[in-house]
């Protein structure tokens, strides 16, 4: 069964590579190969393709995701929301 990899970071004996962690895929490529090649999200699961500047994390995701997670959600603000909601 083919599917989209979603990569991960690891280091073997002398050298690092990306393996799929998917459930029962072997999957593994070193990282000149990973430039350009199509992967999914595993945050959000949509397809895109990875860039050198992608490929520098440890778990590969999209930009979308990677903007969402550094955004610092304003928790007072957050709060005052969820009561003004409430109501």
């Amino acid at each position: 069964m083919k599917h989209i990899h979603q990569y991960v970071r690891v280091k073997l004996t002398n050298s690092t590579v990306y393996r799929c962690m998917k459930i029962g895929c072997s999957h593994y490529i070193r990282p000149q190969f990973l430039i350009n090649k199509i992967a999914e999200c595993p945050f959000c699961g949509n397809d895109y393709v990875v860039t050198r500047e992608l490929a520098k994390r440890k778990v590969l995701r999209c930009n979308e995701c990677i903007v969402h997670k550094d955004k610092k959600v304003d928790s007072v603000g957050f709060l005052e929301d969820i009561k003004e909601n409430s109501k």
